[in-house]
């Protein structure tokens, strides 16, 4: 698979190579901040567990 992607890519003209080097870069920064919203939104839903448990108990 590495091999069919190097061959795909040195077959690419340059403008084009440089735009999927941009894409690449862009795909990995979004993987990396879904990463982060995704254990935020864990932590908010912890959040909410926490305190709809507390408000059925002070009921």
């Amino acid at each position: 698979e590495k091999n069919m992607t190097d061959n795909l890519l040195a077959a690419m003209s340059p403008p084009l190579r440089e735009h999927y080097s941009e894409l690449q870069q862009s795909n990995s920064q979004l993987q990396k901040q879904m990463e982060v919203l995704q254990q935020e939104l864990d932590i908010l839903v912890e959040k909410k567990s926490v305190l709809e448990d507390q408000l059925f108990l002070s009921q």
